[in-house]
């Protein structure tokens, strides 16, 4: 016994010699409450058992939890971090050190910590949701101490203003830890220990997180829609960028045959949409849409990008989203590098229609690399939807940018005819609202991308619609 205790007061004196600057009396309550930690965990039984354990992240928790319960947070903020040195991982050293970085912020005393306020938020904002991450990932059911994590994340995003985040952690709770509906899609398990940024939020459906239900107007839309649910035709426009889209969608729009077909799912335009359809969940919003944008003869069209459409059907399917046995068009370029040039210049100069009425186009500097990113970010989209295709047994109409040109009233009438639209006389407009935004300034660009990136370009020929796209690198 006299050796044991021997072992154990060199042991304390050693791992509590980091804590000197305790006061007397604070040491000999740490050591009385380690002490019958040990006694109650059973391990106070040889020297190498608590050897073993001082040298676990759980040791230096204990020490954290001693210091946070005695409010010196600082020092327990020490002792956690130590933890975490020794796992990065550890949930109860991350979930501490984010609680007590809370009270700071709640308190305005970040400058107690020698950090700036927002820096602080970061942080506090990054260890959430790596927990949350953790938490729901595979997760049917939640312990207590993953629902103790999930209620001081809510109380802190409700603080900060993310309330959709707020709420979105909330409607776990509320549940009992069940996951339903979009919310095990919302948040995207990221580990941030593989440098990347936390988690990540459906961007799409944090949108209707935001909404405040007006629930005479879309009960309305769903008593319209439960009227004509069997009797709505659907089809999906499927693009890649500068492809011709908004030209194409307007001239269907002018039949009056074939519904509306905008970008529905872009996430630029749905604040403003949800403005008009403030509905809380995408299936009303498809409702409050598909009644006020079909036309009367009950036709419905959606036109997206692939990278619109993804974030939807990570919760929806294309049937739901649509109807059974709806109809796809696929529009792209042939041109693959003047398409990539022309979007380019739009996101450089923010101009993207002559619809915009801007007076004229910023002057957009040739850059290779950016070309190149641009090119590849249309022809991954190329690939992802023949992908798509194939898995949904999809064969849709194929229409590229260089034949709408050559006889745009051919197309319209073969994709009225595709989706079974019983085709009346129409006339289509001679003048759009969406021309052409290319001049000699994107002739000389497309001549010196051609002169300088003949590998690349090749590469690009040889491997599009193929997996080996991807591999392709713009720098």
């Amino acid at each position: 016994m006299k050796t044991e205790k021997k072992n154990y007061e060199t042991c304390f004196s050693d791992r509590l010699s980091i804590i000197n600057e305790f006061s007397q009396e604070d040491t000999g309550k740490l050591k009385i409450y380690l002490q019958s930690l040990f006694e109650k965990q059973g391990l106070n039984q040889e020297y190498a058992d608590f050897t073993n354990f001082v040298k676990n992240p759980k040791f230096f928790n204990i020490l954290g939890d001693f210091c946070n319960g005695n409010q010196y947070y600082q020092k327990a903020i020490l002792y956690y971090k130590k933890a975490l040195d020794i796992d990065p991982r550890n949930y109860w050293a991350n979930l501490h050190i984010a609680n007590i970085y809370s009270k700071y912020v709640y308190n305005n005393k970040a400058s107690e910590l020698n950090k700036k306020r927002h820096i602080l938020i970061d942080e506090i904002i990054n260890i959430y949701d790596y927990l949350i991450a953790i938490t729901v990932k595979n997760k049917t059911n939640l312990s207590i101490k993953e629902e103790y994590c999930l209620r001081n994340a809510s109380y802190f995003f409700d603080y900060i203003s993310k309330y959709s985040r707020a709420m979105l952690l909330k409607r776990l709770l509320a549940e009992s830890g069940r996951l339903i509906s979009a919310d095990k899609y919302t948040y995207k398990p990221i580990n941030p220990l593989d440098n990347q940024a936390g988690v990540k939020m459906n961007p799409f459906y944090e949108k209707f997180s935001l909404v405040l239900e007006d629930k005479t107007m879309v009960n309305n839309y769903r008593y319209q829609y439960a009227e004509k649910k069997h009797k709505l035709n659907s089809y999906l426009i499927a693009i890649t960028p500068r492809s011709g889209s908004s030209w194409l969608t307007e001239l269907i729009y002018k039949t009056q045959l074939a519904g509306n077909p905008e970008e529905w799912f872009n996430q630029e335009n749905l604040d403003g949409i949800l403005d008009l359809y403030p509905c809380k969940s995408i299936h009303d919003y498809l409702k409050c849409i598909k009644i006020s944008h079909s036309t009367s003869n009950n036709v419905f069209g959606l036109e997206a990008s692939f990278f619109q459409l993804k974030p939807v059907l990570e919760t929806m399917s294309l049937e739901q989203i649509f109807c059974p046995n709806f109809k796809s068009i696929y529009l792209t370029r042939d041109d693959f590098i003047k398409q990539g040039i022309s979007l380019y210049k739009a996101v450089a100069s923010t101009y993207y229609h002559t619809s915009q009425n801007i007076e004229k186009v910023k002057n957009v500097d040739y850059d290779s690399s950016k070309i190149k990113y641009w090119i590849l970010h249309i022809l991954h989209q190329e690939f992802f939807w023949e992908q798509l295709f194939k898995e949904n047994r999809i064969k849709p109409l194929r229409i590229t940018y260089e034949k709408l040109v050559k006889n745009s009233e051919l197309w319209v009438k073969n994709i009225l005819s595709h989706i079974e639209v019983k085709q009346a006389e129409f006339n289509l407009p001679v003048q759009t609202e969406h021309q052409k935004l290319s001049n000699n300034k994107s002739e000389e660009m497309y001549e010196q991308f051609q002169r300088e990136n003949k590998d690349f370009i090749e590469s690009c020929k040889q491997f599009r619609n193929t997996k080996n796209i991807l591999e392709i690198k713009y720098i």
